[in-house]
Order: C-alpha cells, then sequence, then structure tokens
C-alpha cells in the first residue's frame, strides 16, 4: 500500500534519489542531470517548507521554472526526472505518483537552433587552420575539416581513434561513438 503524502525529510529523500538512480540503470551522464534534477526539485521544497508534496506543488515549481525563463528543453528535462522519480516512489510503496501525466506547458522546437558555417567562413576556417604546416597544425586541420564535412561533434572527435578508421568493400569509414550512444558506429 502506498503512503500517502507522508512528508519527505530531505536528509531522506537525498538516499531516496540515490536509489532511484541506482534503479534507474541510465548512464553516469544521465544519472547526473537527473540528480541535479531532483536536488532543484528537493531544494524547491525546501525553500518553500514542503514536506508533504501535492501535485499541485509540482505544478507551482514547473510554472516556477517557466518564469524563471528556463528553456523548454529545461522544463521538460526536470518535469521527466521528477515525474521518473515520482513513478518509482509509488512503485517502491514509498510515496504517491502526484507527477502522473503532468504536462510541462512548453513546447519544445524541433528546428534547428544554430546557424551553420556559411561556405565561406568553412573555408576560413581552413585557412586558419593551415598554420605553419607542423604536424599539430596539420592534425588540426584534418579534424576542422572532418567536423566540417561529417558534421561531427566534438565529443565525437574527442572519442574517435586511429583504430575506429576501417576500409569495408573498398570505402574508409570512421566509426563513432555519437551523442548518447555507448557503442561506436559508422
Amino acid at each position: 500500500m502506498v503512503q500517502e503524502l507522508i512528508p519527505l525529510q530531505l536528509d531522506q529523500t537525498g538516499k531516496l534519489a540515490e536509489r532511484w538512480l541506482k534503479f534507474a540503470g541510465v548512464s553516469e551522464k544521465s544519472a547526473q542531470t537527473y540528480l541535479v534534477v531532483i536536488r532543484q526539485l528537493l531544494k524547491y521544497f525546501h525553500d518553500n517548507n514542503i514536506t508533504a508534496p501535492r501535485r499541485e506543488d509540482l505544478e507551482n515549481w514547473r510554472d516556477n521554472l517557466i518564469n524563471d525563463r528556463k528553456s523548454a528543453s529545461t522544463v521538460s528535462l526536470y518535469l521527466t526526472g521528477a515525474k521518473l522519480f515520482f513513478r518509482w516512489l509509488e512503485q517502491d510503496g514509498i510515496y504517491k505518483n502526484i507527477a502522473d501525466n503532468l504536462k510541462s506547458r512548453v513546447k519544445i522546437s524541433h528546428e534547428h537552433k544554430k546557424d551553420f558555417l556559411s561556405r565561406d567562413q568553412s573555408k576560413q576556417l581552413l585557412n586558419f587552420a593551415k598554420g605553419k604546416g607542423t604536424l599539430k597544425d596539420l592534425r588540426d586541420r584534418a579534424i576542422i575539416a572532418l567536423m566540417l564535412t561529417a558534421g561531427l561533434r566534438t565529443i565525437e572527435i574527442c572519442r574517435a581513434d586511429v583504430k575506429d578508421i576501417r576500409t569495408i568493400d573498398g570505402a574508409t569509414f570512421l566509426f563513432v561513438q555519437g551523442k548518447g550512444r555507448s557503442e561506436k558506429a559508422e
């Protein structure tokens, strides 16, 4: 039987958040992000003397995030973390799921958010990367060319290694570990 809106003490809930993260089985990076989310939620509860949170407290927290001009992506991420946390609390019989079907009330744009480099800007960047022709300059130019032509992110370049370059049926491929992936792929 799920306990109905008992006081959640902050020191106790901090331990619950750690237990939840172990249960969730998410990547280390996601766990760090969700821990920040839960800490922000608990700080909100603490700052507003909320010891037995109700759904309207979560709605007020959400509205507070929006009023603080958090991006739509941030608001959505925070609410997802809170929903997952309260769903787990209910599954473990610790606390009622007060976040079920909580809506973010923000719209995330799925359009590209950053401008790309123009052809001239790309040429200027590559020319600048020529440097004095040292081995380091050649490496840097190759990295920039790879990022420009393949659209690789910085982290994908950092994770790339010479052994990730493979020839398959006469074509050369670079296997990269993309964003949110745990393995490298072409």
